[in-house]
């Protein structure tokens, strides 16, 4: 079986990132032929091997001309080997994948990590994404097969856009045997929870990009609540992005400079300590996929809050792992959090019983063998 997967991670021609990518698509070429990634860039680089995985770069010098080059670089790709099966990171890529499917005869998979068409705040935030939503549409109806990573996801794909179910496959993109290690025997450093919290008791973590969907503003509206009933409580917050002035502004004038900390970007080998070090880790996104956060939060033995997010309810069992609030429910995850702070036991029954369902459901080599099965089905049939 000759694979073709065309991902957006950078991680892969610029050695960022925290390196699951490249485990997984190890695994995947195993069980291929031949397995190549053709990655969008926006300045030059030269076609590497990984392995058994061979990476061309699709350079442009701007993301449109980038994301018109993977086009050419397929075609390039699809005539120099019998490709059999192209898979994408999402329905955008895979209207590229889409118009040679015909004259190459292969099939096309499209994952789909969070169903963000369907979701008005994402609608609005920028003009183009009403055209993005209308090209996602035209390949998810016209594509061989859909991943996606959420059971929630499926439901909507078949509810919304009448896609056979069969068509559809729900297999979680979990950590890597690495990061699942990891993250499961972290343990609480002392010398940096003081670090982090000095003379404050309680550490409620989230982390994820500064970015609008995470809706990291609730989280901060949430905080003044919370250390005003709470005051030995520090919220904080891992990560960088856009809107990180604009949080920063939120939480002087909210008056919270010693309980919300914006810790900046963390490297991923310094997560699983980050974590080992929390009392309660909150999300509070308006919209995302299944999050590698919640998985890590789980391996880690931590009660979680989070909205109602698609793949919260695979992660989070409510009332007994941790609690699923409506998305913008200042007020509900207000009492959630509020409420676990307070019980020390539930806290800790949630996060034992939480690590035990993340330790049944997160395995990496199943997930691995499910997806290929997946690519078999699609290319032979069976």
């Amino acid at each position: 079986m000759n694979v073709v997967m065309i991902s957006l991670d950078q991680a892969l021609v610029n050695g960022s990132g925290e390196g699951d990518t490249l485990e997984r698509f190890k695994r995947y070429a195993q069980a291929c032929t031949s397995f190549s990634v053709i990655i969008p860039v926006t300045h030059p680089i030269k076609p590497c091997l990984q392995g058994k995985i061979t990476i061309y770069p699709a350079y442009g010098h701007s993301v449109l001309t980038a994301y018109t080059a993977i086009y050419y670089t397929l075609k390039r790709v699809c005539e120099e080997t019998a490709v059999d099966l192209v898979v994408t990171n999402d329905a955008v890529l895979g209207a590229i994948a889409l118009p040679l499917r015909d004259r190459f005869r292969y099939k096309v998979q499209i994952n789909v990590f969070g169903l963000e068409i369907i979701n008005r705040q994402w609608l609005i935030e920028r003009p183009q994404n009403i055209i993005l939503k209308r090209i996602q549409e035209w390949a998810l109806v016209r594509t061989d097969g859909i991943r996606t990573d959420n059971t929630r996801g499926k439901v909507e794909l078949e509810k919304r856009y009448h896609i056979n179910p069969n068509r559809i496959v729900v297999i979680p993109v979990t950590v890597s045997k690495q990061n699942y290690e990891a993250f499961y025997k972290t343990k609480c450093n002392k010398s940096l929870k003081k670090k982090l919290i000095g003379e404050k008791t309680k550490l409620v973590l989230s982390v994820g990009r500064l970015v609008k969907a995470k809706d990291f503003p609730l989280l901060i509206t949430v905080a003044r609540t919370i250390v005003s009933k709470q005051p030995q409580t520090i919220f904080v917050i891992a990560g960088d992005g856009p809107e990180r002035l604009k949080l920063e502004s939120l939480i002087v004038d909210a008056h919270l400079q010693s309980n919300v900390q914006l810790i900046g970007s963390v490297k991923h080998d310094e997560l699983p300590a980050l974590y080992g070090c929390s009392d309660l880790f909150v999300l509070s996104s308006a919209y995302e996929g299944l999050p590698r956060v919640l998985m890590y939060a789980a391996l880690a033995g931590l009660a979680i809050v989070t909205t109602n997010i698609d793949g919260a309810q695979d992660i989070v069992r409510h009332g007994q792992t941790g609690y699923i609030v409506p998305i913008k429910g200042r007020t509900q995850l207000e009492d959630c959090v509020l409420e676990l702070l307070t019980d020390h036991e539930k806290t800790r029954k949630f996060g034992r019983a939480g690590k035990e369902y993340a330790k049944a459901t997160l395995d990496f080599e199943n997930t691995a063998v499910q997806l290929i099965d997946s690519w078999k089905k699609l290319v032979y049939g069976k």
